[in-house]
């Protein structure tokens, strides 16, 4: 719940998910741009899982939103984009990305890091080959996985996500990611 409203965090969103997604930007609109209230206030309901979310999804209706979750983020963000003003501003892309990288991995334990490392579409392309998979649990019915995926670009630069994949059939897909962390 964010701001009184529940909004999905997985790739999975629904009818009702989108209607409250269009329901709080269509409020925010006004017949010059966006209202932005005394302080800018942050994308609530949206957040990082949502944008994420969304990109997973790739549909026509998911980019129309992210589009206007980008006009909210300029017209509201004066000094610079927001950690997800910055994924909102790549976000076409990142859909493109993850269309091609992020279905059917292989989750085989001897394969599960190096797949998820060269499918990590979210993860800047320089720092995946040497960014860090851990995986912190998986579930009884072994269709569900929750792993860390994290870079560093320096003593203070990186970031980390906590990821799930999730077993549809024989073929794994990315059902939620989130930021975990900021450096």
């Amino acid at each position: 719940m964010h701001g009184g409203l529940a909004v999905a965090c997985s790739a999975d969103i629904s009818e009702p998910d989108f209607q409250r997604i269009e329901l709080w930007l269509a409020k925010k609109r006004t017949g010059t741009g966006y209202e932005c209230g005394e302080e800018y206030e942050p994308l609530t309901p949206m957040d990082d899982s949502v944008v994420y979310a969304l990109i997973l999804d790739g549909s026509s209706r998911s980019r129309s939103v992210l589009d206007d979750m980008l006009g909210l983020e300029k017209a509201c963000v004066t000094d610079g984009p927001t950690i997800i003003g910055e994924v909102l501003e790549q976000a076409q892309s990142l859909i493109v990305a993850a269309k091609q990288a992020g279905h059917n991995l292989r989750v085989e334990p001897e394969k599960l890091k190096s797949s998820v490392r060269a499918s990590a579409f979210f993860l800047p392309q320089m720092y995946r080959r040497d960014s860090k998979v851990e995986v912190i649990a998986r579930n009884r019915a072994r269709n569900r996985i929750l792993l860390e995926v994290s870079y560093r670009c320096g003593n203070l630069c990186g970031k980390g996500y906590y990821v799930v994949l999730r077993k549809d059939g024989n073929d794994w897909h990315y059902a939620l990611i989130r930021m975990a962390w900021i450096s």
